[in-house]
């Protein structure tokens, strides 16, 4: 899983954007409560090929919200002397999740958005995306 700062980065890209396509809301560019007619609901990645961030990842604003690796520390990312200090498993049992999702608002879908869950939770808006290095 990614650090929670991975994530961002991978969202954002270098220009600190709002939303993984730019800085302005658009609900029909994302899988997330306003987008859907009739049923709210998941959907394929590939239905919102706008929701697209700067490095081509696709579905980072709305579908499932994402586990990362990183603790949650309600005060945001730990740095020390400029440094992200790596997660340790053996700190707490939440993690910080990232996104948006199927039935969220628009506050959820920016790449900003940042929540706690249990590593027990099991819910149909929480997904997961894998990471590698390329070092």
């Amino acid at each position: 899983l990614p650090q929670e700062y991975e994530w961002e980065k991978a969202a954002r890209g270098v220009d600190g954007r709002r939303f993984p396509w730019g800085d302005f809301f658009e609900p029909t560019y994302c899988c997330m409560r306003e987008s859907h007619q009739g049923a709210i609901r998941p959907g394929p990645v590939s239905g919102f090929p706008i929701d697209s961030s700067p490095y081509g990842i696709m579905g980072m604003a709305g579908n499932v919200r994402e586990w990362t690796d990183t603790v949650f520390m309600p005060a945001g990312l730990p740095v020390q002397n400029r440094q992200f200090v790596p997660s340790d498993s053996t700190d707490t049992r939440a993690r910080v999740v990232k996104g948006g999702c199927w039935s969220a608002s628009q506050r959820y879908c920016e790449v900003s958005s940042r929540s706690a869950a249990d590593l027990n939770r099991v819910d149909s808006q929480l997904g997961f995306r894998l990471v590698r290095s390329i070092n």
